[in-house]
């Protein structure tokens, strides 16, 4: 029996060693997906907010409450450079596989969404908790329209068809 080959484009996103799924182009759009995923986002980010509370003046010595404030606007921050700049890393690794033209023409995956979707819940959290915890720390240009910002933009590129 002729074996049917798979198509190039799909062959070529394909990662070996990894689950093909979350990497594979075209993800179907998903509501619920998105808002678990979300929901996700924003309760670990509430969770490791909590945690850095209490464990960031511990490891680094803050004299002053307003020394402590500024630490605090930077907690949820780390978290989201850290997984961005992880997808970032996985992202450019696939640039000098396959190349530029092949990243930036294939559609969406799994893990674009959902990094994306994590990025949204921070930028939510991050004014959330800014606004309850250290209001001091946001201004207008680099908290609110900044945020607001990315968190539209966000959600127009992930639900416009």
């Amino acid at each position: 029996a002729k074996r049917r080959a798979r198509s190039p484009d799909i062959e070529a996103i394909r990662v070996s060693g990894c689950a093909d799924a979350y990497f594979e182009s075209s993800a179907a759009m998903d509501l619920q997906d998105d808002a678990t995923i979300f929901g996700i986002s924003l309760a670990l980010l509430a969770v490791a907010y909590a945690i850095g509370r209490v464990v960031g003046p511990k490891v680094t010595k803050c004299e002053t409450d307003e020394q402590r404030r500024k630490q605090r606007a930077w907690i949820l921050t780390l978290i989201s450079s850290v997984v961005c700049g992880a997808h970032g890393v996985f992202f450019l690794g696939r640039v000098i596989k396959y190349g530029f033209g092949h990243e930036f023409s294939r559609g969406e995956t799994v893990a674009d969404r959902r990094v994306a979707l994590f990025f949204l819940a921070y930028c939510i959290a991050d004014l959330a908790t800014g606004a309850l915890d250290y209001i001091d720390e946001i201004d207008y240009q680099s908290g609110w329209a900044h945020h607001s910002f990315y968190g539209v933009g966000l959600c127009v590129l992930l639900y416009s068809v």
